[in-house]
Order: C-alpha cells, then sequence, then structure tokens
C-alpha cells in the first residue's frame, strides 16, 4: 500500500459476509463488488476493475457468440461465482449459465491463471490480477473486454471509529483516484 503506517490483515469472503463481519466488529473495513445502503453503514465507490476473459496462448479465437462459449470450458473463483455471472450476463445475455461447462472453481485467482495455463480452459478474471501473465503471453484476451465492476469501501458510520480506521478511510477517499487511475495505466501498458 502507499502508505507504511497501514499494517492490515486480509481476508477474502463473499460479500454479505463482510458486511457481517463489519457490523460484528470483527473487521474495520471492507471492500465489496456491490453498493449497499444499510442503516450504520458507510459505502463509498473507490474503484472500477476492467473485467476480461482469457485463456492460454493455444487457444487463439475469439469467443464472441454464445454458441463459441459453449464450447469452451471453464474454470471459475468460486461455485456460483459473481463475478463470471456478471460478465457472462452483460456480454452474452441470451446465455443460460447452466449450458456452460464449468470443470473446476478455486478460491485462488493464481490457481486459475495456473489452471487457464496448463489446460487450455477459459476464465473470467480482473484484469489486474492477470497483468503478469498477459504481458509475458502466456495467457490471452479472447472475449469483450468492455466490462467493469466498481469496488465499494464499506465502514460503520465513522463518528464512531477509532483514529486508525478514520486515517486508512481518509487516505483510501483521497487516494481512490489516484489508484484508479494507476490501475488503468497498467491496463493501457498491456
Amino acid at each position: 500500500l502507499l502508505n507504511p503506517k497501514i499494517d492490515m490483515n486480509i481476508l477474502f469472503s463473499p460479500g454479505q459476509d463482510i458486511v457481517q463481519l463489519l457490523k460484528n466488529g470483527k473487521i474495520e473495513l471492507g471492500i465489496i463488488a456491490h453498493q449497499i445502503d444499510q442503516e450504520g453503514i458507510e459505502c463509498k465507490k473507490i474503484l472500477n476493475e476492467e473485467i476480461t476473459l482469457i485463456t492460454t496462448r493455444k487457444n487463439t479465437t475469439k469467443v464472441n457468440s454464445s454458441s463459441q462459449l459453449q464450447q469452451c470450458e471453464f474454470v471459475t473463483y468460486r461455485e456460483n461465482d459473481p463475478l463470471f455471472a456478471s460478465y457472462i450476463k452483460k456480454n452474452f445475455p441470451r446465455i443460460q449459465q447452466n449450458k456452460l461447462q464449468v470443470r473446476y472453481s478455486v478460491n485462488s485467482h493464481k490457481a486459475m491463471s495456473q489452471l487457464v495455463k496448463d489446460h487450455n480452459f477459459y476464465a473470467v478474471m480482473p484484469k489486474l490480477s492477470i497483468l503478469e501473465d498477459l504481458r509475458r503471453g502466456q495467457i490471452i484476451e479472447v472475449g469483450p473486454s468492455e466490462f467493469t465492476s466498481p469496488l465499494y469501501l464499506i465502514t460503520l458510520n465513522l463518528q464512531y471509529a477509532n483514529k486508525r480506521t478514520v486515517a486508512l478511510v481518509e487516505f483510501l477517499n483521497d487516494y481512490s483516484g489516484e489508484i484508479e487511475k494507476e490501475f488503468l495505466k497498467k491496463i493501457s501498458l498491456d
């Protein structure tokens, strides 16, 4: 992170679990993929993350139709992966997800990328997670990439937060535009 005084532990959980952990005082803030409107919780968009369909460089055909998509074998982040579902719904609105061939569901972007490279699978992933593999040419983008997913910072109402949480939230608010610019700059270097 950009501030050496900030020490954080990172926990990956579904959005509803993050909201519950925040309400129960188990975490001080969270980052989720969907905006929420709940009493006592502040929610602020901090980043638009580009999402893309990838495969190994051995598969060179672009995936532009539902019939092409149905021929692909997928790796997803988890069963009922919301990012995968959103991407498919946005880019292929007529396809039923249960018609797609999901071979593996794993809880790691690194594992997803490795399965794609080793077995000619396809995956829907945040572009930032795979920048190095894209730059090395180990994986390629093959589907419509005009899809972004917002990320939201959630905290309990800050009037009750400790000084450290307030400082971190202020830092993220102040630099969220810069974080997004750096993210977009890295993506455009592909």
